[in-house]
């Protein structure tokens, strides 16, 4: 992946990082701002695949190809969460989810 396409979908991970921890923040399940956030998730998410060239559609896929063996197991009963190294998939798979609700 270039590297500008890299530096993009890096700063908006981490926008969207933030919101998605904001709303697991909100305690009360009907607080009107669990809707503004996920509201606001889903529109950075559609900025960031409207901008998007077929070329750079093309790098987040040879990407996800990429991560696809390095994430480890997606289900959370296969990973013993006691190990100390409970978290060594957790950016690989963060990487590979992102980029996959990028592409839609």
């Amino acid at each position: 992946m270039d590297e500008q396409l890299g530096q993009r979908l890096a700063e908006a991970r981490e926008s969207i990082r933030a919101k998605y921890k904001a709303l697991d923040s909100v305690e009360r399940a009907n607080d009107p701002i669990r809707r503004y956030l996920a509201d606001e998730i889903e529109k950075e998410l559609k900025i960031v695949r409207e901008s998007l060239s077929n070329d750079e559609i093309v790098q987040i896929q040879s990407r996800i190809d990429q991560l696809q063996p390095d994430i480890g197991p997606l289900r959370p009963g296969i990973v013993d969460p006691s190990a100390p190294d409970r978290n060594l998939f957790a950016e690989p798979q963060d990487e590979f989810h992102f980029l996959r609700r990028v592409l839609g």
